[in-house]
């Protein structure tokens, strides 16, 4: 699989999510770990777009005006420990054009990371803080690896969040 597919699926995999698209997939990565016992495209950039997603939780909790906070916390929390992505979803990126853009970002370049250090991602897991230990099968081969390219993905949405931030009114974009 092209790194350029596993980025632009890990940059749009949210996006799915939230038209409800990523449930078409699932026969796909099912049938990817039934058939080769791991998968590296669809499934592997869900794990990377998910740090994306948490960057990008984090830096809004931090930037935001006093009067969000208590939702960007309450989404910061969803998404790190709970694995709920939806308040993140709509409650942040598609309230801000520039959410968008560093989710994407982030998740692109996590996913090509992903792809070009030959990451896979051996089980299902919950989509939280944790969800890089689907990295550790076959050998423990994709693990570290693994951990890196979720950690790219993090710091990009994070980094881009907080030196960009978010807009203060809604006219601003």
């Amino acid at each position: 699989v092209g790194p350029l597919a596993v980025g632009l699926i890990g940059g749009a995999w949210y996006f799915l999510v939230a038209l409800g698209m990523d449930k078409a997939l699932v026969p796909v990565i099912l049938n990817s770990f039934a058939s080769q016992g791991y998968d590296n495209l669809f499934w592997l950039s869900a794990v990377v777009a998910t740090y994306a997603l948490i960057g990008v939780a984090f830096a809004y909790f931090i930037r935001c005006k006093k009067e969000d906070r208590a939702m960007a916390g309450s989404n910061a929390i969803t998404i790190a420990l709970g694995g709920v992505s939806e308040p993140t979803i709509y409650g942040c990126i598609f309230r801000f054009k520039r959410a968008m853009i560093y989710l994407f970002t982030g998740g692109c370049v996590g996913g090509i990371l992903a792809s070009l250090l030959h990451v896979k991602a051996y089980t299902l897991g919950a989509g939280n803080i944790l969800f890089f230990t689907i990295f550790a099968g076959g050998g423990g081969k994709s693990l570290i690896p693994g951990i890196i390219c979720c950690i790219v993905a993090f710091a990009i949405s994070f980094g881009l969040g907080l030196v960009f931030g978010f807009p203060t009114n809604k006219s601003a974009e």
